[in-house]
């Protein structure tokens, strides 16, 4: 199995024509007849992890660097994930921008989509094509380190308990949010999990609006 990303959702490659054969006809005419469909990559919108997202705009856009950990991240400035206040001439605060989603700018083809047959030709010919590296890269899985040493033993006996313990330790320890939600996806993907870390950004993107406003009030 190979994940390709593009920098375009909705990217199309043939990666082979339809296949035609020629077949007698009356009067021993031969004419040509389809033996197979076409095998095309059709890249998906917003399909990538939060990793492959991450891997994917450090390289299209050049400015990458490697954490303690081992997985990439963006050196220099980059388009807010979260909502940043906008002000007036008057430096008065008028609003917030809508975050940038990166996954409305991204595209995934994964060859576990296609039949067994065609799929090692389809990674051939996505390594062959002049464009591999350019307007798409190939992203190994993630091999991420669990955010805290015993994140997997976390137990509890109620529904909800687990999601509720990760979030707190996340809250209190001041882990960063976007690496513990990296790890989850790719290794337990528990939804209640999911949601409530992806709450704790929020929150956050919300208290940074509030306390830029109070600041301009003052």
């Amino acid at each position: 199995m190979a994940r390709f990303i593009s920098k375009r959702p909705n990217l199309t490659y043939i990666l082979r024509s339809d296949e035609q054969i020629l077949v007698a006809g009356p009067g021993g005419i031969q004419f040509p007849r389809s033996a197979g469909p076409p095998l095309v990559a059709q890249f998906q919108a917003g399909c990538e992890s939060s990793y492959e997202q991450e891997v994917a705009i450090a390289h299209f856009t050049g400015r990458a660097h490697t954490r303690r950990d081992g997985t990439l991240a963006l050196n220099g400035a980059s388009p807010s994930a979260v909502s940043q206040p906008v002000y007036n001439g008057q430096n008065e605060l008028t609003g917030k921008t809508e975050p940038f989603r990166v996954e409305s700018f991204l595209g995934t083809f994964d060859t576990d989509w296609l039949d067994p047959a065609d799929r090692e030709y389809a990674i051939d010919a996505l390594h062959r094509e002049a464009s591999f590296g350019i307007d798409y890269i190939e992203v190994s899985p993630a091999v991420l380190a669990p955010p805290w040493p015993n994140y997997d033993q976390v137990t509890g006996n109620r529904a909800g308990t687990v999601a509720v313990k990760i979030a707190a330790k996340v809250v209190e320890d001041g882990y960063d949010v976007a690496l513990v939600i990296a790890y989850e996806e790719e290794n337990k993907n528990r939804t209640d999990v999911l949601e409530a870390l992806r709450a704790i950004g929020e929150s956050d993107a919300q208290r940074e609006f509030e306390d830029a406003a109070l600041t301009v009030e003052v």
